[in-house]
């Protein structure tokens, strides 16, 4: 039953799997981000993104080509900072709970 349980939980979250449970969910939910994302860079040219314990992986819904023709630059925010940095992405250490480290209206979409 166990082996049963993880086979599922597996199929349902793999996101590497544009079938799956998770990922139709994700593209769904990108929709709604997608126009988001347009409105902010009609009105200002570029989007400045906080995620709060994101992952590169998760923005994977999108196109990074579509990501770079909007100058979207995402901050991932996680228990320990993941070192990481490029182009779209940066990375750095905060808690959710405590967010006083980036003065209000520092985002355009957290």
């Amino acid at each position: 039953m166990v082996g049963l349980t993880k086979l599922l939980i597996e199929r349902i979250t793999n996101y590497q799997n544009p079938n799956s449970v998770g990922s139709r969910l994700r593209a769904a939910r990108s929709v709604h981000i997608r126009k988001i994302i347009d409105d902010i860079y009609a009105k200002k040219g570029c989007v400045k993104v906080l995620d709060v314990g994101g992952t590169p992986a998760y923005w994977n819904i999108f196109d990074r080509q579509y990501l770079q023709d909007r100058s979207c630059s995402i901050l991932l925010v996680n228990l320990t900072d993941a070192g990481f940095s490029d182009d779209i992405f940066s990375s750095a250490a905060g808690n959710a709970c405590n967010l006083d480290m980036f003065p209000d209206l520092s985002f355009d979409l957290v």
